[in-house]
């Protein structure tokens, strides 16, 4: 049987298509578990008519707590040999369940990764897919990914199918946003092997005034920075210390654009940037057989300098 876990929270517009993408699976042997995470609209009411609508259908109704309490819980409550962690205002391709569930079985591996649609909301902009490379990949090469900068696939929680002891010690971290960042170096490494399909199953909506979509280019490579400085870290801890170098780099990437696009008013992110700066020196002398460019240690060790130098550049080439 296959778990599917869907928190429910203020997605009474999407709900519905979210759920019909579910019940019409080809593949038959589901759980649905539907968690109201204390929303204030109709989708509680909305959850338990799905109930009485398809046996296969249970619903959690809980005080807020958000996503990651909300993902936890339906985990918990999983009875399924594998599990999948679905977002309300998204949807599934019909056959979904049924693709990665035949490769977790003719792989044998642990997690199975597919590819996504993004479909943007109230724009002209066309959909487009993300596709990784189709693979079997061991615990090693699937972390590698992770160090990279085409790291998402293997981050997101909601394309992937999971055998249930994946999730045995590893739970989404509440109170956080981006929670899929907390997680996915813990979810991959407590694996012996991932296969990846280079087909879309999951329609992924960019909604206008998600938490998401609201994030500016400075939060946005903060967040990428401190979260790949996490990563680095717990490579170091957990017997894969030969991807640092890659994450470092990775690393030193998304720094670069927070330099470029700080703001020099907003004194918490001159804050959080100034951490970055101290963490990505002590990265560099754990990593001595790395080399670095004239530029690349100046901005590391004087960045609110090169953020000056960089826009006086700017002004005189026009740029």
């Amino acid at each position: 049987m296959i778990s599917i876990i869907v928190p429910v929270y203020k997605v009474e517009a999407y709900l519905d298509d979210c759920v019909k993408s579910l019940v019409r699976q080809t593949y038959r042997d589901l759980e649905i578990i539907l968690v109201d995470d204390g929303s204030p609209d109709r989708c509680g009411a909305m959850c338990d008519n799905w109930a009485k609508e398809d046996a296969r259908i249970r619903v959690i109704h809980q005080l807020n707590g958000g996503l990651s309490a909300a993902r936890n819980s339906g985990i918990r409550a999983a009875s399924g040999e594998f599990i999948s962690v679905i977002d309300s205002d998204d949807w599934t391709e019909p056959d979904m369940m049924e693709k990665m569930l035949g490769a977790l079985i003719k792989t044998g591996a642990d997690i199975c990764i597919c590819g996504w649609i993004n479909e943007y909301e109230n724009t002209a902009r066309n959909a487009d897919k993300v596709l990784p490379d189709a693979g079997l990949l061991t615990r090693q090469e699937a972390l590698g990914r992770l160090a990279g900068e085409h790291a998402v696939p293997f981050i997101v929680a909601w394309n992937r199918l999971c055998r249930r002891k994946i999730y045995d010690n590893v739970l989404f971290p509440v109170g956080k946003i981006h929670e899929d960042e907390y997680t996915a170096h813990e979810i991959i490494g407590s694996t012996q092997s991932v296969v990846t399909l280079d087909s879309a199953f999951y329609h992924y909506r960019h909604r206008a005034k998600s938490i998401m979509a609201s994030e500016n280019a400075e939060e946005s490579h903060l967040k990428t920075a401190e979260f790949l400085a996490m990563r680095f870290d717990w490579f170091g801890k957990n017997d894969a210390q030969a991807l640092q170098p890659e994450c470092f780099k990775t690393f030193l990437s998304a720094y670069t654009m927070a330099v470029r696009n700080l703001d020099p008013e907003n004194e918490v992110f001159r804050t959080r940037l100034t951490a970055l700066s101290k963490k990505g020196l002590s990265m560099r002398r754990e990593l001595k057989a790395v080399k670095l460019s004239v530029k690349d240690e100046l901005i590391l060790k004087a960045p609110f300098m090169w953020r000056t130098l960089y826009a006086v550049k700017g002004k005189l080439t026009g740029r």
